[in-house]
């Protein structure tokens, strides 16, 4: 999938040449994760300063993000976000670091400013942009 190639190769060249490193999760266990299903995926989040990936709604792709470190997530929607999806960032970002053993407790969801898609067709490349 190219979303996954993308980003990918993007956190290797991030991780080759920054002091802090950053993991990918591929788009179907992130969607997996942001589900609230049960996941095998093993990782320890202190050894990332931010870890993200790519998450496929039914007709749509968003982005999410963790940085650990902040105690923050990060979702960005290329059709633009509402207090509905910044609460569903925070609730699959708890889960995911609950189940990690770390404590859930003063994290915060949010967004940044970024791009919107102007069509019902484009989410992909604006999540990777």
């Amino acid at each position: 999938m190219i979303l996954n190639a993308y980003i990918a190769n993007a956190v290797k060249k991030h991780n080759l040449g920054g002091n802090t490193k950053a993991l990918h999760i591929d788009t179907f266990e992130w969607t997996h994760i942001w589900e609230g299903k049960s996941s095998r995926f093993k990782c320890d989040p202190h050894q990332y300063h931010l870890i993200l990936g790519a998450v496929h709604e039914p007709g749509h792709w968003i982005l999410a993000a963790i940085y650990h470190s902040e105690r923050r997530s990060v979702v960005l929607d290329p059709m633009g976000n509402d207090s509905l999806k910044i609460k569903q960032c925070l609730t699959f970002t708890r889960a995911f670091v609950r189940k990690r053993g770390l404590s859930v407790s003063r994290w915060t969801a949010s967004t940044l400013p970024h791009s919107l898609q102007k069509d019902s067709t484009s989410c992909g490349v604006f999540v990777l942009k």
